[in-house]
């Protein structure tokens, strides 16, 4: 019995020793970053030639109309250390004029390099090819606003160096249609300055060692 009493008293103690302690401090809340992009175009597949570059406009174009489709190519830079954790990412541009009816547009990733201007500047032809699988979807709805799209785990793999960052491209999800659907985004070009598209990317650091 007075080994059952001494083995009391120590679960006792020990007991009141882990809840003597105090709770261990909150993970730091998530930091969060807008980024302004370094390179956006659009191609166009029978508006004008599909040899020219639009990388230097201040509108940019999704259309789905047969024979006649537009694309953006979007892409942003930044640097985060090892470790680092997405919580999210919004990939967002201003639509100015929308489409006549509410359209699905996709974001995906693009699979190699291209550059927004000539010489060499991205086109219809020219575009590189972009991954089978999309990252994300957003309604557009038919009256001007910011439009979303969450590429939080692309911009993960790109900071864990999964893949390279070659940015999105937008398009709509339905393309060739009869009836032409267009509308119209602010480019890194326009003199709406707060219109801009803009990367919202909250994360957590590593701790400091």
């Amino acid at each position: 019995s007075s080994v059952f009493s001494a083995f009391e008293a120590h679960v006792i103690n020990v007991t009141a020793t882990i809840e003597n302690r105090p709770p261990p401090p909150p993970p730091p809340p998530p930091e969060l970053k807008r980024y302004p992009l370094i390179a956006d175009a659009c191609v166009t597949q029978a508006e004008c030639t599909t040899d020219e570059n639009n990388g230097a406009r201040s509108t940019m174009k999704i259309i789905s109309k047969k024979k006649g489709n537009a694309r953006i190519f979007i892409r942003f830079n930044f640097h985060f250390p090892p470790g680092t954790a997405i919580q999210s990412a919004l990939l967002k541009l201003f639509m100015h004029k929308a489409p006549g009816a509410s359209r699905e547009y996709e974001a995906r990733r693009v699979l190699g390099r291209w550059k927004e201007r000539d010489p060499n500047g991205v086109t219809w032809r020219n575009q590189p090819k972009v991954d089978t699988e999309i990252t994300a979807m957003t309604l557009s709805g038919t009256v001007p606003a910011w439009l979303s799209w969450n590429v939080a785990s692309d911009t993960q793999s790109f900071i864990d160096g999964d893949f390279p960052n070659y940015g999105w491209r937008l398009g709509d999800s339905q393309e060739n249609s009869l009836t032409r659907y267009l509308a119209k985004f602010r480019s890194r070009e326009s003199n709406q300055t707060g219109q801009r598209p803009v990367l919202e990317v909250a994360f957590t650091s590593p701790p400091a060692t």
